[in-house]
């Protein structure tokens, strides 16, 4: 079964680079992931590391297959970043600022609306 799976891991660093890497990451993301991977170095399955780090078997499966590809760089997170937004920059301020003028967004709290919103599913009327 594709959990029991072990010894097929590449010992790309020392157990002692590894330990290094773990005590000078500072972002839970990559601090699970080669937990993850240290406990694959000393004999857990795929299975047996990934729940050890709250992840699914199928999670571990990917950043073992990541890890032999490439090592440390492979696994460590990549995000694209999403998509661009539709507004420049200076489109965003006069949007707020317009926003401000006409009293729906407060100064101190821009994303918090001053005026009742409409529900539209339950017949458009504020607080309803």
């Amino acid at each position: 079964m594709g959990g029991d799976r072990r010894g097929d891991l590449v010992r790309h660093l020392s157990e002692q680079e590894l330990d290094r890497l773990l005590d000078e990451a500072d972002d839970p993301k990559i601090i699970k992931r080669l937990t993850f991977v240290k406990r694959l170095y000393k004999g857990a399955t795929y299975e047996e590391a990934a729940d050890d780090v709250g992840k699914s078997a199928s999670t571990g499966s990917r950043w073992a297959r990541r890890w032999n590809d490439g090592g440390f760089g492979q696994l460590t997170p990549n995000f694209g970043g999403g998509r661009p937004p539709k507004l420049g920059d200076e489109e965003q301020k006069r949007l707020l600022e317009l926003l401000r003028e006409v009293g729906v967004v407060h100064r101190d709290r821009p994303f918090a609306p001053r005026v009742p919103i409409r529900d539209a599913s339950r017949g458009g009327e504020p607080g309803s």
